[in-house]
C-alpha cells in the first residue's frame, strides 16, 4: 500500500532494527543493546528495564524479525529500486528506497 501512495522518484526512508544476517553478529548486537537498557535505565526503575528488554525479545521472534538482506530483497520485489542501506549502529539501521 506504501508503494502505491508513494510518487514516482520519491523515497521511502526507514529507520527500524533490522537484523544482521550473520547470526553471530546479530547476536552481538542484540547482547549490545540489552546492556544500553541495563547501563541507562535506572536502578529504581526496573519495569521499564523488564518492558524494553521484553520488547526486544519479542521483536528479534522468528515471526517478526526482520533480517537485513529479507527486507532489501522484499523492497525490490516491490518495485523499489537503488534499495540500501544508508547507515547502521548495531542492530538500528537506516533503509532508504526509491519508487
Amino acid at each position: 500500500e506504501l508503494y502505491t501512495k508513494l510518487a514516482p522518484g520519491a523515497l521511502f526512508v526507514n529507520c527500524d532494527k533490522y537484523a544482521l544476517d550473520d547470526n553471530l553478529m546479530h547476536r552481538k548486537s542484540m547482547a549490545w543493546q540489552l546492556s544500553q537498557y541495563r547501563q541507562f535505565i535506572p536502578l529504581g526503575k526496573q519495569e521499564l528495564l523488564y518492558e524494553w528488554m521484553k520488547h526486544e525479545w519479542e521483536d528479534n521472534e522468528k515471526h517478526r524479525i526482520m533480517r537485513e538482506h529479507d527486507s532489501l530483497r522484499y523492497l525490490c520485489e516491490l518495485g523499489f529500486r537503488d534499495v540500501k542501506v544508508m547507515y547502521r549502529s548495531h542492530m538500528h539501521a537506516i533503509l532508504v528506497a526509491e519508487k
